[in-house]
Formats: structure tokens, sequence, C-alpha cells
């Protein structure tokens, strides 16, 4: 009997290294081969971000960008995704929110490494707000904007749950202009790069 708590132990410690932990697994650094995804979701956050407007390119706006996205479909080639979004950004007197729905398809299949391509569309609607300039031409202004979203990026992913790169898309719809209570509508659209993180579970 004496030797039934080394027994237990060493029994413990067998099951341990035989068969790790999903977490540990999950935490593990990649170097080579596929990602392989540990759950259904991802979350993107890319706080280190900017977006030029085709109207006016000499103007940067500074944005930072949130997602959420759930696997829907996990075919031969590509993983399909669909979730939304949420971007804020602005310069000086300026400020914009921007929700939106988008859907990607992951590459992750192509490639014996775990570096992951994919591309992305959705839709995208933005309330920008120009302050503090008063009445007049040129003064405060609001702006409602709608656009159809394309692009795509790419994320090392250091483990199956983190991985780090960024993305970059075009925008391109219609926007409202309204200035002292009159509006005019306009063509508007616009390039954005964002760089950060995404995170699977």
């Amino acid at each position: 009997m004496k030797c039934l708590p080394a027994l237990v132990l060493s029994a413990v410690v067998a099951t341990a290294i035989a068969a790790p932990s999903r977490p540990a697994a999950a935490a593990e650094i990649q170097r080579m081969g596929q990602q392989s995804w540990p759950g259904k979701f991802l979350v993107g956050v890319h706080p280190l971000g900017f977006n030029i407007t085709f109207a006016n390119p000499t103007r940067g706006i500074f944005k930072t960008n949130l997602d959420f996205a759930g696997k829907i479909a996990d075919l031969s080639k590509l993983t399909i995704w669909l979730g939304g979004e949420f971007n804020v950004g602005g310069a000086a007197n300026y400020a914009q929110i921007e929700p939106g729905v988008f859907v990607i398809l992951s590459l992750e299949k192509l490639l014996n490494l775990p570096l992951v391509p994919y591309i992305r569309g959705g839709v995208l609607g933005g309330i920008g707000f120009r302050y503090g300039l008063g009445n007049g031409p040129g003064g405060d202004t609001t702006f409602g904007n709608f656009w159809v979203k394309v692009g795509g990026g790419l994320h090392y992913w250091i483990t199956k749950s983190i991985g780090l790169g960024g993305e970059t898309n075009f925008g391109f719809g219609a926007g409202v202009e309204s200035v002292n209570g009159v509006n005019s509508t306009t063509f508007s659209g616009f390039w954005e790069v964002v760089l950060g993180a995404r995170f699977a579970f």
C-alpha cells in the first residue's frame, strides 16, 4: 500500500504526457503545417489603421477595426465565415463610425504553413461628423455613407488561436452630405489598411 501514491502519480503523469489537453495544443507555437481552427469563431482586433477617401486623397483618417465571425462552411479548399464589424476613426475636427457585415473566404488549406490568406466582401454603413468649424460652407457637416467593401488580408498564426497580420480593403458607394440642413448626394469611396491580430476559439 505504501507504493499506491507513487503508482497514482506515475499514472497521472503518463496520462498527461500521452494525451495533452486541447488548450495546451492550441497554445503551441506553430512553425510548419496548415492552420487548423480550434473552434468555430474568429475575433479580429486591428487597432492600427488608416483610411484615404477618393474624394479627397490628401486627407487621411486614422482607423481602428473590430470584427467577429462564425464558421458557416468547411469546404475542401477553403473555409467560409460570416460576421459583423465595427470601425471607428477620425482626424482633426472629424470623426466617423462604420458598422457592417461581411463574408470571409479563408484559404488556409492551400498552404503547408500557418499563414492564412483570405478574401472578404460585404456592405458597410458610415456616419461622419466634421465639427468645431462653425456654420456656413466648409463648416460643421454630417456625412452618411453606404459602401460595398471588398478586399483581403494575411495573418501568420503563431499558435492555432493567435494570428498576427492585417488586411486592405476598398469601399465603393454613395454618400450624403448635410450642411446647414441642405442635403446633397455624391459618389463615395475609400481605401483602407488595418494591422493587428485575429483570435480563433
